[in-house]
């Protein structure tokens, strides 16, 4: 049976968590912050229902599963806190593997960037071989990113509810390498195969809830 390991977010919940300084109504006062350098503007904000920072936390979980089985859960879940339970219940009975969990704190509206990758080192251009099966001598270099990068930014609505949030998750895998000839019988330059797989969104969910992607 083929797997989903190599879609990234197959079965993936994203959950984005605010924390900001109380703007509602029956929450406790907020110690003084001896740091703060503008206390009374601070407080008049918090007074107006206005939060002078917020900061959210991005938790992203990306799951390999069989194709038949995420087909499935699609058919049979809807809602992204149903589908996450169910995709929990198949992780203990070994049908479901969490393949990565990454975590990290922003500012509302700041960009983050989480890169897990190797470079792959590769010659773009290479001098002329002068006889016909000698070595053609690399001239200029160039790199590839190799493994998982993860963009997001997010931005948490004035009552700390709603997440916009703008994601973007790439994976290169190496295929390997393989030999280019100019000819019949010249030596071969090594070129790196790569496999890429991309996800570009856009998208709404509420704070502290899983979010399937």
């Amino acid at each position: 049976m083929k797997t989903l390991h190599l879609l990234f977010l197959t079965g993936a919940s994203l959950f984005a968590m605010a924390q900001t300084l109380p703007a509602q109504k029956n929450r406790q006062a907020v110690p003084a912050d001896p740091f703060l350098k503008n206390p009374d503007d601070a407080a008049a904000a918090v007074k107006h229902g206005e939060s002078p920072w917020m900061n959210c936390m991005l938790v992203m979980e990306t799951y390999t599963m069989d194709k038949n089985g995420a087909l499935a859960l699609l058919e049979s879940e809807r809602g992204s806190t149903a589908r996450y339970r169910r995709v929990t219940d198949l992780v203990k009975t070994g049908k479901a593997k969490l393949d990565i969990l990454t975590a990290l704190a922003s500012e509302s509206g700041r960009k983050l960037t989480i890169k897990e990758i190797d470079q792959v080192i590769y010659s773009i251009d290479f001098y002329q071989p002068k006889a016909k099966g000698e070595l053609a001598m690399p001239k200029f270099f160039n790199w590839r990113n190799v493994g998982d990068e993860f963009e997001a930014e997010s931005t948490i609505s004035p009552d700390g509810r709603i997440c916009d949030l703008s994601l973007s998750l790439q994976r290169t895998g190496l295929l390997g390498f393989r030999d280019i000839r100019a000819m019949a019988g010249d030596s071969g330059v090594s070129q790196p195969r790569c496999d890429v797989q991309q996800i570009d969104t856009q998208t709404t969910l509420p704070v502290n809830e899983p979010h399937y992607v």
